[in-house]
């Protein structure tokens, strides 16, 4: 069949089967690109959808956290104001028991005045007068010792605590409670 036709367009033929056969080589090679394109764009596609999804889970772990971080902000402040208002009534509590702790000294003072005075002896001047009454009754001691007691009172006595604990353990010797 090349016979039949002449050189030059064999020449021609062969030309445009070779550059048919170029250029779908070249649409080949340009498809095999635009397929690996599409290929890699898909990929990507996926990777920014995988890291949107890792950013949109890091983002809420962020807001978690600062969150979580406000509210012990708020837990700490609250902690301090409990541990301030803890100190003041702390101080509060601590200067009462000092207040009673002195009281309680003072009351153990009296009570060691009044043991001493317990112990010690009954002067002679009370036991006269409480002779001197139990002399004079009717047998009613009761009467007696509010007699002498009467007495006593009227008469000019000492204004000191010692004097009046003496009369009084004297009172208790006459009406026989000792």
């Amino acid at each position: 069949m090349l016979r039949l036709l002449g050189n030059g367009q064999t020449l021609l033929i062969g030309a445009v089967l070779i550059v048919a056969v170029v250029m779908g080589l070249f649409m080949g090679s340009l498809y095999l690109k635009a397929e690996r394109y599409k290929a890699e764009r898909d990929h990507a596609v996926l990777a920014q959808q995988v890291l949107q999804s890792d950013l949109d889970a890091l983002t809420q772990t962020v807001r978690n956290q600062e969150a979580e971080k406000q509210r012990l902000k708020a837990e700490y402040q609250r902690l301090v104001l409990l541990n301030q208002r803890n100190e003041q009534a702390k101080a509060a509590i601590g200067a009462a028991y000092q207040q009673q702790l002195t009281a309680l000294d003072a009351l153990r003072a009296e009570n060691e005045q009044v043991k001493r005075w317990a112990d010690s002896p009954v002067p002679n001047d009370i036991k006269r007068l409480l002779q001197h009454g139990a002399d004079h009754s009717n047998g009613d001691s009761d009467q007696s010792a509010a007699r002498a007691t009467t007495r006593i009172a009227h008469t000019q006595l000492p204004d000191t605590p010692l004097y009046w604990q003496h009369q009084c353990r004297a009172d208790r010797i006459h009406t026989g409670l000792t």
